[in-house]
């Protein structure tokens, strides 16, 4: 994941923030790109890791947010595009913007 801000103008006084991400895709022959264009705001929350907790039990567990489990994209006033994310590990990704672009890369692990 990259969280990216451009700038512009005499004094780079014109800001936009980017994010680009990368997933496995779930037969892990694909790589998943999203990349969030004018970005208006985002919040990446990721509990910390608790043996207690038993969605965190599992074996690869190690840092990473795990499966996507389930996520949706939602159009709010203004044309703002909202992509909330949520993992079976915990972890909820929600980045509002203006514009999304999505790509896949055939990905060998061999």
């Amino acid at each position: 994941m990259n969280v990216i801000e451009l700038s512009e103008g005499d004094r780079n006084q014109f800001r936009q923030i980017e994010i680009e991400i990368r997933f496995l895709a779930p037969f892990h022959d694909k790589r998943i790109y999203l990349n969030y264009k004018n970005v208006i705001g985002f919040n990446l929350k990721t509990p910390e890791f608790s043996p207690e907790t038993p969605c965190q039990q599992s074996a690869y567990r190690i840092g990473g947010h795990g499966d996507l489990y389930v996520h949706e994209i939602r159009l709010e006033e203004d044309s703002i595009l909202v992509h909330e994310l949520d993992f079976v590990e915990g972890s909820n990704f929600i980045i509002k913007c203006r514009d999304i672009i999505h790509r896949e890369e055939e990905y060998s692990y061999k």
